[in-house]
C-alpha cells in the first residue's frame, strides 16, 4: 500500500493513519484518516513557529500572490521521481486548497479561491533530468526529493551547487524517509535553504516558495536595473568622451584662439608704442613748430609797443603799428589754439585753479575786445546780475573762453550790430551756478549746425571760412575747457541772419567776497629805479626792442647773448632780476637759473616759444618764479618784474 498526504504527494515508508493523510488504494480511491501530526523542518520557522506560520500564512499568501499576479510567471524546477507527486506539488503551488473543516486558511469558504504564485513549473523525474534542465535554465527555487534512484537528491544538489549559473539559486529538501537529524544537517550543509519533512502543511510550503519566488522577481528586477544601469553608464561613457572630446576640442579653440588674442594685444602694443611714439613725435613737433613761429613775433610786439608809447610817433603811425600788433596777437592766438588743442586730446591740459570774480573778468575781456568793437560801432550792453560771482576756476582759462565767446560775437556782427553780455545765478539740484549769456545780432547759426559747432575746424560751410577765416578751434577748446571745470557750455540760434547766443555754466565758489590783492609798486619808485635786470636771449632783435622797453621805466639793464656771457656778467654786475631765453647757443636758461642761485638766490622769469605744460613745470623746478611764452606781452612781463622786485 502507498500513502500519500492531505496534498497527495506520495509518502514512501510513511504510516498511515496521520492527520491529512490519505490511504490510496490501487484504484487510487483516497480515504480519509486521522495521525499526529509531522514535524516541519525549516531554515526560516522553526517547528516552535509552525502553528503561528500557518496562521499568519494566509496574508503573506494573499499579498505575496497580488504582487506575483502582476509579475510575469518565473520557473519552478520540481524534482521528484513519482509523476503522481509532481502533478500534486503544481496544485498546491499553482492552486488554493481548503482548510480543515472546509474552509480556506483565509477564512473563505470551500468554494473560494487564493491568487496563484504566477510560476511556470518545470518538471524532472530524476537527478540526471534535473542537472540537463538546470542547464538550461534560470529557476526562482527547486523543491528536491531526497529518495531518488539512481542520484538522490544530496548528489543532486551537490552537482547543481557547482554550476556558477546555479551555485545560489535556493533549493527546498523534500523527504518522507530521511528525517533524521544528521539527514538534515547534511541537506544543510550542501547548501539548501530548507528540509521539509513529508506530510507538511501545504499554505506553509506556498509561503515559503512565494518567498523565493519573490525574491527571485526582485533579484530579476536588480538584474534589470543594474543592466539600465550599465546601459546608462555606458551611455553616459559615450557622452563623457564626447564631453571629452568637445572639452578638448574646446580647449585647442581657447588656446588658438588666447594665441590669437595674444598676436593681436602684442599687435596692439606695437601699434599703441607706434602712436606713443608718433604722439610724441608730433608734440615735439608743435612744440617746436610754435617755437619757430613765436620768436619772431616777440621783437615785432616789443617794437610794436615801443612805437606805441613814443611821442615822437604821428598818430597815422600808431594806427597801422596797433594794426600790426592786433595781427601778431592773432598769430599768437591761432598757435595757442593749436597748442591747447593737442594738449586737450592728449589729456595733459592742467588747470590752476583758484577764486575769481568773473565780472572782473567780464571787464578785462572787454577792455582787450574794445578796440575792435568799437571800429565796428557795435552797441554793448553788460547785465552783471548775478548776486553770486565768485566762482573757483583757472582764470587764465576762463578769460581765454569768455575772450573766444566775445571775438566770435564781434566777428560775426555786422558793423551798427549789438553785442550783450548776462550774468545771473541759477541752481541745479543743489548746486548753486553762475550763467553768462553773450547774445548777439550777427549772423545767427542755421538748425543743422547747432548740434556740430562745437567740432574742431567746423565753422558751419566753407562759405563761413572765407568770408570770416580762423581755424574753427576757438568754440572747441572753450567747451573742453568749460567741461573740465565740471561746467557745460551750449548755443541757441533761431536761424540765419537772427544772431545768436551761447551761454557758459560754472559751479560758484564757497566764498562770496576775494581777499584784497596786493598792489604792485609804481614804476618810478626808488625801489624799481634801482633795480638791475640781466636779459640774456639771443636773439639781437628782441634783446634790443626788451632794452629800451625796460630802460624807459627805469630798470637798468645788461644784455648777455649765451650762458657764458651771462656768467660773466654776473661776476660784475650785482643782479637783481634774471629775464632768460629758454633756449641759449651754449646751454639753456635752467643752467643761467641754477648757476646763478648758486652764486645768491635771484628772482628770475623764464621766456621760450615752448608752452605746454611740461615747460612751465620745468621752468619752475629749475628755479624760475615765472614762465611766459612767446611772443611776450611787454606789459606782463613789466607788471610780473615789478611784483618780483617789490619781494625782494
Amino acid at each position: 500500500m502507498r500513502t500519500f498526504d492531505n496534498s497527495g504527494i506520495l509518502q514512501e515508508g510513511a504510516q498511515q493513519g496521520g492527520t491529512g493523510m490519505f490511504v490510496v488504494h490501487e484504484d487510487n480511491e483516497p480515504i480519509p484518516l486521522f495521525s499526529p501530526p509531522r514535524r516541519v523542518i525549516s531554515m526560516s520557522v522553526s517547528t516552535a513557529q509552525t502553528s503561528t506560520a500557518s496562521t499568519k500564512s494566509t496574508a503573506l499568501l494573499d499579498h505575496t500572490a497580488m504582487l506575483l499576479a502582476e509579475a510575469a510567471p518565473v520557473k519552478i524546477l520540481i524534482v521528484d521521481d513519482h509523476p503522481e507527486n509532481l502533478l500534486a506539488l503544481e496544485a498546491t503551488l499553482d492552486h488554493s486548497g481548503t482548510g480543515p473543516n472546509g474552509t480556506g486558511r483565509n477564512g473563505a469558504g470551500r468554494n473560494g479561491s487564493q491568487e496563484s504564485l504566477n510560476v511556470e513549473f518545470i518538471r524532472a523525474t530524476s537527478g540526471r533530468e534535473a542537472l540537463r534542465k538546470v542547464l538550461l535554465e534560470n529557476y526562482a527555487v527547486i523543491l528536491l526529493d531526497v529518495q531518488m534512484p539512481e542520484m538522490d537528491g544530496y548528489e543532486t544538489a551537490e552537482l547543481i551547487r557547482k554550476r556558477p549559473q546555479s551555485q545560489f539559486t535556493p533549493i527546498i529538501f523534500l523527504t518522507a524517509v530521511n528525517t533524521s537529524e544528521v539527514n538534515i544537517f547534511r541537506g544543510y550543509s550542501l547548501g539548501a535553504v530548507d528540509y521539509i519533512t513529508k506530510p507538511f502543511d501545504p499554505w506553509v510550503l506556498r509561503a515559503k516558495v512565494g518567498v523565493f519566488v519573490e525574491l527571485y522577481r526582485k533579484q530579476l528586477e536588480i538584474e534589470r536595473q543594474a543592466a539600465l544601469l550599465r546601459s546608462s553608464n555606458t551611455e553616459l561613457e559615450g557622452k563623457s568622451e564626447e564631453l571629452r572630446m568637445l572639452n578638448e576640442d574646446l580647449e585647442r579653440r581657447v588656446s588658438e584662439r588666447t594665441q590669437e588674442l595674444e598676436t593681436a594685444n602684442q599687435e596692439l602694443w606695437k601699434a599703441k608704442e607706434t602712436a606713443e611714439f608718433a604722439n610724441s613725435a608730433k608734440d615735439k613737433f608743435l612744440a617746436v613748430l610754435s617755437h619757430e613761429l613765436r620768436t619772431p613775433l616777440t621783437p615785432v610786439l616789443a617794437i610794436v609797443q615801443m612805437l606805441d608809447e613814443d611821442p615822437k610817433v604821428t598818430s597815422e603811425v600808431k594806427s597801422w603799428v596797433e594794426t600790426i600788433g592786433r595781427n601778431v596777437q592773432l598769430e599768437a592766438r591761432l598757435i595757442d589754439d593749436l597748442l591747447d588743442l593737442t594738449r586737450i586730446t592728449n589729456g595733459k591740459l592742467e588747470l590752476h585753479a583758484g577764486a575769481v570774480d568773473v565780472h572782473k573778468l567780464i571787464h578785462d575781456t572787454v577792455d582787450i575786445c574794445g578796440d575792435e568793437i568799437r571800429a565796428k560801432d557795435i552797441q554793448l550792453s553788460l547785465s552783471l546780475d548775478a548776486w553770486q560771482s565768485i566762482i573757483e576756476v583757472d582764470p587764465a582759462r576762463l578769460h581765454q573762453v569768455l575772450w573766444n565767446l566775445l571775438k566770435n560775437a564781434v566777428k560775426f556782427t555786422p558793423e551798427h550790430g549789438s553785442i550783450s553780455i548776462r550774468t545771473l545765478n541759477t541752481t541745479e539740484g543743489r548746486h548753486s551756478m553762475l550763467r553768462c549769456e553773450i547774445t548777439d545780432t550777427g549772423i545767427g547759426i542755421p538748425p543743422e549746425y547747432l548740434k556740430s559747432v562745437f567740432n574742431a575746424f567746423d565753422q558751419g560751410g566753407k562759405t563761413i571760412t572765407r568770408r570770416f577765416g580762423g581755424l574753427g578751434l576757438g568754440l572747441a577748446i572753450s567747451k573742453a575747457l568749460v567741461e573740465q571745470h565740471h561746467g557745460a557750455i551750449w548755443a541757441e540760434s533761431d536761424g540765419l541772419e537772427k544772431g545768436a547766443t551761447f551761454t557758459i555754466e560754472i559751479p560758484t565758489a564757497a566764498i562770496s567776497k576775494l581777499p584784497p590783492s596786493e598792489k604792485t609798486p609804481a614804476t618810478g619808485s626808488p625801489l624799481i629805479a634801482a633795480a638791475r635786470i640781466l636779459l640774456v636771449e639771443d636773439n639781437e632783435d628782441t634783446s634790443r626792442a626788451m632794452q629800451v622797453l625796460f630802460e624807459r621805466k627805469g630798470f637798468k639793464v645788461e644784455v648777455a647773448n649765451s650762458v657764458a656771457s651771462a656768467m660773466e656778467l654776473s661776476k660784475t654786475h650785482p643782479i637783481d632780476l634774471v629775464i632768460s631765453d629758454i633756449g641759449l647757443p651754449d646751454g639753456d636758461g635752467f643752467e643761467v637759473i641754477r648757476r646763478l642761485n648758486e652764486i645768491r638766490p635771484t628772482r628770475g622769469i623764464a621766456i621760450s616759444g615752448f608752452g605746454m605744460e611740461e615747460d612751465r613745470r620745468r621752468s619752475l623746478e629749475a628755479g624760475f618764479h615765472a614762465h611766459l611764452v612767446k611772443p611776450v606781452n611787454f606789459a606782463e612781463l613789466s607788471g610780473i618784474a615789478q611784483k618780483l622786485l617789490a619781494e625782494l
